[in-house]
């Protein structure tokens, strides 16, 4: 949102940009901060909403980078936190990680874990149909190796409440029972980045990074302890890296390969400030039709170039290229 569509509409020029790259033969991702569907089925949506055509090579999303964590955890029981968790359990299958718990199943093991709500009071249509045709999963006792954070969830409470418990038990089943956490500490890989995302009302709306926040505050303020995550998604260094190999990647067999980066984004606590802080070879582009929309440049994360709209933004893309090549960079 923000910077190809806003809400459910479109962004003017959004298309002819991506028809632009397309038939100039420029690599490209679309590399968001949402998450919670596969790639192929993002790069259907895409496809669709755009009315041009998306790849899900060229889609990388907040918990794309996951799959580069498969072989240290492949073993491992993860916790998978977010919404739709059928759905969230089949992606991370899907990477590469074959025993996925969630949060509903540790409720429904153990109900004093949220006294609150009775646990099949919360269930997901997904999850009850999965467990009218299932019997209690073989990886039940397996303790649980890390946590990924990939959207925010829907029941703010239960989730922070049991993700406090795994990371105070690290990993162990003895959910409820542990005060502070063990040495070494359960690692959360969080996919929950932006704190605000634009949408159709004038205000900015919480995004999956308000849950974050929350958890990074409630461990703070129950362990006297920083939480051990490792973060993606924008402004993370880790997901810039992995968009070069993905655009690396697509180069192949190209002459010129890919020597620039450019990153077009709405978002300059995000967008912005990950390309200023991800090398020489990155220039940043800032548009002003999503959560930035000031008439000059923003005083805490400037841009190299601010422009109107996306298609501005490729436009200038291939004069600074042709200048460049001209000049002999």
């Amino acid at each position: 949102d923000g910077v190809l569509w806003r809400g459910s509409n479109v962004i003017p020029g959004a298309r002819e940009a991506l028809d632009l790259l397309r038939d100039t033969h420029v690599p490209f991702v679309i590399f968001t901060n949402g998450g919670g569907v596969s790639e192929q089925d993002k790069a259907n949506a895409l496809s669709q909403k755009l009315g041009t055509s998306v790849n899900d090579a060229q889609v990388v999303q907040a918990h794309t980078p996951f799959r580069g964590l498969v072989e240290e955890h492949k073993d491992h029981r993860i916790l998978v936190v977010g919404k739709r968790y059928e759905r969230l359990r089949r992606i991370l299958h899907s990477y590469g990680f074959p025993h996925v718990v969630t949060p509903e199943e540790l409720h429904l093991m153990e109900p004093l874990l949220y006294p609150d709500a009775s646990p099949h009071d919360w269930l997901e249509q997904d999850t009850k149909q999965m467990l009218k045709c299932t019997t209690k999963r073989k990886d039940d006792e397996r303790p649980i190796g890390a946590i990924m954070l990939m959207t925010d969830p829907l029941l703010w409470g239960r989730e922070l409440q049991i993700c406090l418990d795994v990371i105070r038990c690290s990993g162990s089943n003895r959910l409820g029972h542990c005060s502070l956490p063990r040495e070494p500490p359960l690692v959360l890989y969080s996919a929950a980045s932006d704190l605000q995302y634009a949408a159709e009302l004038p205000v900015a709306r919480l995004g999956a990074g308000a849950f974050r926040v929350a958890l990074e505050t409630l461990h703070k303020r129950t362990t006297g302890r920083p939480l051990h995550q490792v973060r993606y998604g924008k402004p993370a260094l880790e997901s810039y890296r992995f968009v070069e190999g993905v655009l690396q990647q697509q180069a192949r067999g190209t002459v010129h390969g890919v020597g620039r980066y450019y990153m077009v984004g709405d978002n300059p606590r995000t967008d912005i400030r990950g390309a200023n802080h991800a090398g020489p070879c990155w220039t940043s582009i800032l548009t002003r039709t999503g959560v930035f929309t000031g008439t000059g440049n923003d005083e805490e994360d400037p841009a190299d170039v601010v422009v109107d709209d996306v298609l501005a933004a490729v436009q200038w893309i291939m004069r600074h290229e042709e200048m460049s090549k001209l000049n002999g960079d």
